[in-house]
């Protein structure tokens, strides 16, 4: 497994750049509209009041490997219409959206959280700041996205950390295993309407998002030797499972940038690990 990962990590390094190169067929729809509005109770009360709206989009999202997005802004009124026309010379795009709200907190799809797009896609969206709602061509697997995302680890045992951060990181490798399996149960129910490289994009990406917050955040513990020798004798680290590497297209692999960021950081924390010790 560890020459497979080698192998992998080689071939994403080596073809990343080249994802809308090699693999675009002559693209037809040469551009994807996002419009829709929000729908948000705490702007009812303002009915005057703007906020801007921001659609990025960006060839591959990955934290690791950055490629800069390109951002598109609008401000409107609650219920108020927008409309983002993006160009597209490439098979596959992924964006972010998100809206400033009024006490400045924004809602958005989240920093991992990435909606893929596909040449002549016409999306119909409402934005709540509690879920985004998607309809109209290429609709579906942007709500399959939106309900992974809705299952989230929401920490309610946040307060073990400092007080028995060994039962704190067993419950969250448990809560992280249950999100994963309705992730999961979300893709399939999905299936019918997706195609078979959607399905396994937003499966691999189900698969990083699993591990992939627990590590970013244990990337600012480095410091912290009692925390990493916790996650070092975890199963989460001993029992890393990355047979989708196996079982994957290339392509799908180099697709799914959150199962790659997530990747990156096992192996870091794997490198990091030899070297301090």
């Amino acid at each position: 497994m560890r020459l497979i990962i080698s192998i992998a990590i080689f071939l994403i390094l080596k073809n990343i750049n080249a994802i809308g190169q090699t693999w675009t067929p002559i693209i037809k729809d040469k551009e994807i509209i996002i419009k829709g509005f929000i729908d948000d109770e705490q702007l009812k009360k303002y009915p005057d009041s703007a906020v801007e709206v921001n659609v990025s989009v960006s060839t591959f999202p990955s934290g690791m490997v950055m490629d800069n997005f390109i951002t598109y802004k609008t401000s409107v009124r609650n219920l108020e219409n927008f409309k983002f026309i993006i160009p597209i010379t490439q098979q596959r795009l992924f964006m972010r959206i998100d809206y400033n709200s009024l006490n400045s907190l924004f809602y958005w799809s989240g920093h991992e959280n990435i909606y893929i797009l596909e040449p002549g896609d016409n999306i119909e969206c409402i934005l709540t700041s509690k879920y985004f709602y998607f309809k109209g061509k290429g609709s579906e697997k942007l709500n399959c996205q939106s309900e992974i995302y809705n299952h989230r680890n929401k920490n309610r045992n946040l307060q073990l950390l400092n007080i028995d951060p060994k039962r704190y990181y067993e419950l969250e490798e448990q809560a992280s295993d249950s999100i994963l399996d309705l992730r999961l149960k979300t893709i399939a129910k999905y299936s019918k309407y997706l195609t078979i490289e959607q399905v396994n994009i937003l499966k691999a990406n189900s698969f990083g998002l699993k591990d992939y917050p627990f590590h970013r955040g244990l990337n600012l513990k480095l410091s912290n030797s009692s925390h990493l020798s916790l996650y070092y004798n975890s199963n989460r680290f001993k029992f890393a499972d990355f047979r989708l590497l196996e079982e994957l297209s290339e392509r799908e692999i180099i697709s799914s940038p959150n199962y790659i960021d997530n990747l990156f950081y096992y192996l870091f924390f794997k490198n990091y690990r030899l070297i301090v010790s």
